[in-house]
């Protein structure tokens, strides 16, 4: 799946197709490029309808990938924890 814009230069196309991702990380990277800000996992599943058990897990293997990275935290209203917001490379 490919993970450049339509827009960028043929380089990052072919970066960008040279990186394996399966189709639910392509799902969460998807969702993150159209919010276009840091996000918690929480509001990941929120936004594409992906339970969040199946966000969280991607979160690391995309991190490892260099696809994206912790952006910092953010107090969660509902647990009152604080929760580790991504944004997107």
């Amino acid at each position: 799946m490919g993970l450049s814009r339509k827009t960028d230069p043929k380089t990052s196309h072919d970066a960008g197709n040279s990186i394996e991702v399966t189709e639910r990380e392509f799902e969460v990277l998807k969702t993150m490029r159209q919010r276009r800000r840091a996000l918690t996992t929480v509001e990941i599943s929120e936004f594409s309808g992906i339970p969040l058990w199946t966000v969280s897990p991607r979160m690391k293997p995309l991190e490892k990938k260099g696809l994206v990275q912790r952006a910092g935290t953010k107090r969660n209203e509902i647990s009152n924890r604080n929760m580790t917001t991504w944004k997107i490379l």
